[in-house]
């Protein structure tokens, strides 16, 4: 069973603390680990970004940070910093209620459900409740196994439920990320990975494996090498020098 919602962990407004540039920093750091989450293939992992990343840019806004980095309005800043457009930063931060409302729904088929299906549903809970939601979800289901914004809309429609999705409503948009923005984001997966695969784990492990026998040695070595494989291949990276125009 999935957690409810999927693990995420939004940005509190009591967390945001300081003065406006610090508190603009811890945003923005909010803010690149919600993208580096969303890249991730795993739909839970992929709605919880977009919860988190709502959260933070409700707190932005609602704050004015953008000011706090030289920039006068919120679109120039969305473009420049975010790579996002105007819209995109409003659908997030609708996206940060909108699949903790349908939740339950996902945990009772173990799918999580993702903004497009989330922004369908959680209307429905709202006027109807859980019970006649996951009916609509279950007549989606039945109608042609895959669960789309069309099916779900079609089995409200079956069932004479009003839904007050707006039809046209623009989809987020986002620019694809600068080079620099992607290096970034790598250094702080790195971060993190470095946080966990210390010495002290390494020791731990060779212990471990020296009290478990052959099989977890063998085990170890295999883990051993994996991790200087991608070191091998950071380094070999990081020597890369741009060519010199001419």
């Amino acid at each position: 069973m999935l957690p409810d919602p999927f693990e995420a962990v939004p940005l509190q407004r009591d967390q945001v603390t300081g003065t406006p540039a610090e508190r603009l920093a811890l945003v923005e750091d909010t803010l690149r680990r919600a993208k580096l989450t969303e890249r991730e293939s795993v739909r839970a992992a992929r709605v919880r970004g977009r919860i988190e990343a709502g959260a933070a840019l409700a707190i932005l806004v609602e704050d004015e940070l953008h000011k706090e980095a030289g920039y006068a309005s919120l679109d120039e800043y969305a473009a420049t910093v975010l790579h996002m457009d105007h819209t995109a930063v409003y659908e997030f931060i609708k996206d940060r209620t909108r699949p903790a409302l349908v939740a339950p729904l996902s945990k009772s088929t173990n799918r999580p459900l993702l903004p497009a299906q989330a922004k369908v549903l959680a209307p429905i809970v709202e006027t109807h409740g859980q019970d006649k939601a996951r009916t609509v979800l279950e007549r989606a289901e039945a109608n042609g196994g895959k669960v789309t914004v069309a099916s779900l809309e079609a089995a409200a429609q079956e069932l004479e439920l009003e839904v007050t999705t707006p039809k046209k409503s623009p989809a987020p948009r986002r620019s694809a990320p600068a080079p620099l923005d992607v290096l970034e984001a790598g250094l702080l997966a790195l971060r993190e990975v470095r946080s966990t695969l210390d010495k002290t784990a390494f020791r731990a492990g060779w212990d471990a494996a020296a009290a478990g026998g052959e099989a977890d040695a063998e085990r170890l070595e295999q883990l051993r090498t994996a991790v200087s494989d991608e070191a091998r291949t950071i380094r070999a990276a990081t020597r890369w020098e741009p060519k010199t125009p001419t």
